[in-house]
């Protein structure tokens, strides 16, 4: 059993984060620039490579930022298209989890740990990539997507304008966490 790569995909950069080869610890792995173009993306083929390769992966996970209504975003989409270049470049199986809140819920991590503004956006990014990876761990590691397969651009359903669950702040894993809800 190899390990397990995780990635939080951005248009700048991707988090990463890796598993151990017992598949119960996620580490931090740093985070790839993205410099864009072709040339960027063998750019980042190149170092993903070298990172399979090293840390002996047989396994990709990725991110979607969903809305809360469990639809694909505009951002799912283009990470779903990248991934999916990703793993065909790697010769990896690359699984699509859920992956809403992961940035915040790192961010407020890091806030507790007492990091400053400027060491937070440094890790943010592979901090996300942690959190994204320990729930799939957590889950077992399902060797299916936990999310919805995306619906055709086609399709009446398909409509990624966001829902007002979307933008609803009841909706949030953090909503409650801090004072109870007063009716």
């Amino acid at each position: 059993m190899g390990t397990i790569l995780a990635l939080d995909h951005g248009l700048k950069r991707v988090g990463l984060a890796i598993s151990d080869p017992g598949r119960s610890i996620a580490s931090p792995l740093g985070r790839l620039e993205r410099p864009g173009g072709e040339a960027g993306f063998t750019t980042e083929i190149q170092t993903l490579k070298r990172l399979v390769r090293e840390h002996g992966v047989d396994r990709l996970v990725m991110g979607l930022p969903v809305h809360t209504s469990g639809r694909d975003s505009p951002q799912a989409r283009a990470a779903r298209q990248w991934g999916d270049r990703v793993a065909k470049e790697l010769g990896l199986t690359i699984i699509y989890v859920d992956e809403r809140y992961s940035t915040k819920h790192a961010d407020e991590l890091m806030r507790e740990a007492g990091l400053s503004a400027a060491k937070r956006k440094r890790r943010v990014d592979s901090l996300a990539a942690v959190v994204i990876l320990r729930d799939y761990l957590d889950a077992g590691c399902p060797d299916h997507a936990q999310v919805a397969p995306p619906i055709p651009l086609d399709d009446p359903l398909n409509d990624s304008s966001p829902t007002p669950a979307d933008s609803n702040p009841e909706n949030s894993p953090t909503a409650h966490a801090s004072s109870p809800r007063i009716p």
